[in-house]
């Protein structure tokens, strides 16, 4: 049977074996978002909100009748859901053989969906934001507990072996009209190509800015650090000989671990406690990785980097960022493995002068594995969501970007091997898309060596811009460069701007919804800050 000709009965079943006999809706909010959500995604229904809302006869009175259903909903979930959402359920069932393509024409099924979906939504206020315990109520210790059952992948109860999952949300976009316009707590997330998860980190620290210190290392790159696979040893052997594989070893290894600590203690001594400390793509091995993090961890400090290796049995080496969560009692590690491979091609071989190494008349694909595809969302701070990239999959939105535009983190870091930050390069515009929608800021990192080793041919200026490492982007619209100049390390005073969202029912969050603005600049060197940006304009 083709998706054009399936009934509403068959996408119920799909979600849950035998949901459509059911008389009465789950108790669970997050469950009957998820049915609501995805009916209405898959029909496109939820456009009839654009110009025929409310429902007849509630006026400007459905915003404060549907937070008040919501609510109720939250205190009773465990026991009965409140009669509206059973009443709607019922219009739901009633109409279940209508054909799925028909529901854009039938309104009271519509319009049974979107408060389904908005009760819902307003059920689940908070579900899975870090909170003070003191402040947690019975339903958030359910969201809790089935985030720790399902090991951070949905907040779904009995639909969650189902093909769709509910995780958390931080941003309504506030451009455009999609599924995502209608929930400003829950976001719907299909299919299994992406496993999304949670992580709700606890924190006692300030709860308004966050000090980062990045490190673009390694300084000093050549083009020896890149060369050819031969092609026997390649994973795709069948490829067309006008492609190649090339692998990536930095070489210049030498007591790096010693560097960043010392950094990391000149940084608290300039500007106080740092709370996250960042490195680029491939910028350290899995054992430097945890020889730091055993230091940095134990004072709460949270190092998210990018770790080249160990090679695989195939020739492949790994390239994945790495972070821990700390939990009380103990730590969860997370590693987060690239989503694409690097295409080099010959424009960009002949910038980074790697001719001596790769034929610049063939592309060459790098020679990592392609693993299970995971995207982890971390909660720092009731305001604060953050997610990592490494580079391409900031640049190729396909598999990740749904799931990232559906649970809008409030920060993501992009770590790269890339040339100079620069506004008018690729990361900048791509950075400039989540910024819109759905409002993420965006820190992109790469290192010094791959920095400087970026000679575009014709260009003037690229030795002044090789130190130019990072960037920021936010919902002001600007580009925020960082520029080392003569430094080692820079910290970023990153605070938080709340402002109101509002989702295409009409509801509002209340200008809590959290917008991470980069405040102020400090560049570190020769053990004292060097300069000193204050951005706050």
């Amino acid at each position: 049977m083709t998706v054009q000709s399936r009934r509403i009965c068959d996408y119920l079943d799909l979600l849950m074996p035998g949901l459509s006999r059911r008389r009465t809706p789950p108790r669970w909010p997050p469950d009957v978002f998820a049915i609501s959500a995805f009916l209405l995604q898959t029909s496109g229904a939820y456009r009839i909100a654009a110009g025929n809302w409310p429902p007849s006869g509630k006026g400007a009175k459905w915003v404060p009748f549907i937070e008040r259903v919501g609510g109720n909903w939250r205190a009773s979930f465990s026991q009965k859901t409140p009669a509206p959402v059973s009443k709607w359920w019922t219009t739901l069932v009633h109409n279940k053989r209508l054909d799925i393509s028909e529901l854009p024409s039938c309104e009271p099924v519509c319009h049974a969906l979107l408060q389904l979906l908005a009760a819902a939504d307003v059920a689940s206020v908070g579900a899975g934001i870090p909170t003070e315990p003191s402040d947690l109520d019975a339903f958030d210790l359910s969201a809790g507990t089935l985030l720790r059952k399902h090991e951070g992948t949905t907040l779904c109860d009995e639909l969650a072996n189902g093909p769709v999952r509910v995780l958390p949300k931080m941003h309504v976009p506030q451009n455009g009209l999609t599924i995502r316009s209608f929930s400003m707590h829950l976001a719907l997330i299909a299919g299994n190509e992406i496993l999304p998860k949670w992580f709700i980190l606890p924190s006692s620290k300030p709860a308004t800015e966050l000090n980062v210190l990045v490190i673009p290392w390694p300084v000093k790159l050549s083009a020896t650090d890149f060369s050819a696979v031969p092609r026997s040893k390649s994973v795709m052997r069948n490829l067309p000989k006008a492609f190649g594989f090339f692998s990536f070893q930095h070489q210049n290894r030498s007591n790096f671990s010693t560097q960043v600590l010392r950094l990391f203690q000149e940084a608290h001594e300039a500007v106080g406690p740092i709370d996250a400390v960042v490195l680029p793509e491939c910028a350290i091995s899995d054992s430097e990785y945890d020889e730091i993090n055993s230091i940095l961890l134990s004072q709460g400090v949270n190092l998210i980097a990018g770790v080249i290796g160990p090679k695989n049995d195939d020739g492949t080496t790994g390239n994945c960022v790495r972070y821990n969560i700390p939990l009380v009692g103990h730590e969860v590690p997370v590693r987060q493995a690239k989503h694409h491979r690097w295409k080099l091609d010959g424009s960009q071989i002949r910038t980074y002068r790697l001719e001596g190494q790769l034929n610049p008349s063939r592309s060459w694909w790098e020679h990592i594995p392609i693993e299970d595809r995971t995207l982890n969302f971390v909660a720092l701070r009731p305001w604060l969501t953050m997610c990592a990239l490494i580079c391409e999959d900031l640049a190729r939105p396909d598999p990740v970007g749904d799931v990232l535009r559906a649970v809008g983190p409030n920060l993501v870091i992009a770590l790269l091997l890339d040339g100079p930050q620069l506004p008018s390069r690729w990361p900048s515009r791509y950075a400039t898309v989540l910024a819109d929608d759905p409002g993420c800021s965006v820190l992109t990192l790469t290192s010094s060596g791959m920095a400087q080793l970026s000679r575009p041919r014709y260009k003037r200026g690229y030795k002044e811009n090789a130190k130019t490492i990072a960037s920021w982007k936010d919902v002001r619209g600007n580009t925020l460069t960082i520029d080392l100049k003569s430094g080692d390390a820079a910290v970023l005073g990153i605070k938080i701007d709340k402002r109101r969202e509002w989702t295409a029912d009409g509801r509002n969050c209340g200008s809590v919804a959290g917008y991470p603005l980069l405040h102020w600049v400090h560049v570190l060197g020769n053990g004292r800050v060097l300069k000193r940006y204050d951005l706050r304009n």
